[in-house]
């Protein structure tokens, strides 16, 4: 199934209430940050432009390591900001991980990271990906991301390994 962000943001098809493959968010994510780094000058991080996924074995490590450059390029570009308020908890103990410019600590940044994006705890909905361009305003800045296609796959609970 391919929707553009205009389209979850809508909910065409009742999308945001269907459970996808976490990877497909996943991929998501790296089209839109490969997206703003095409059609801008920005340093993206590499880890947020090349898909570590491999197999399900693995996926959780690989989210978790993805999540700190996540929230570093939002802090980064101003974007770490929202008027959610479940979130907003969250995103300040981010910002102090974030503030203390050594190893910030990334399981801290994890943590409260899954309660404002579920597919880092591999819960996959289009919820994310509208968090993301339309709740942290990427999309203020980068309105040719409301037309990009993202393939999101339902989830198969027969994919993971127990």
């Amino acid at each position: 199934m391919f929707y553009t962000a205009a389209e979850i943001q809508e909910n065409k098809d009742l999308i945001l209430f269907l459970t996808i493959n976490p990877a497909s968010i996943y991929e998501s994510f790296i089209k839109v940050f490969k997206q703003i780094r095409s059609k801008t000058n920005l340093e993206i991080d590499s880890n947020l432009l090349v898909s570590k996924f491999e197999t399900y074995n693995n996926f959780d490590l690989v989210l978790k390591n993805f999540s700190v450059p996540l929230f570093q390029f939002l802090n980064e570009n101003g974007k770490l900001e929202t008027d959610n308020k479940e979130h907003k908890a969250s995103i300040k103990t981010i910002k102090l991980e974030l503030a203390k410019n050594q190893e910030a600590n990334k399981e801290i940044i994890y943590q409260n990271g899954c309660k404002i994006f579920s597919f880092l705890k591999l819960n996959g909905t289009a919820k994310d990906i509208k968090s993301l361009i339309y709740d942290f305003n990427l999309v203020q800045k980068w309105s040719f991301l409301e037309n990009i296609d993202f393939k999101l796959e339902p989830f198969n609970g027969c994919e993971l390994s127990l």
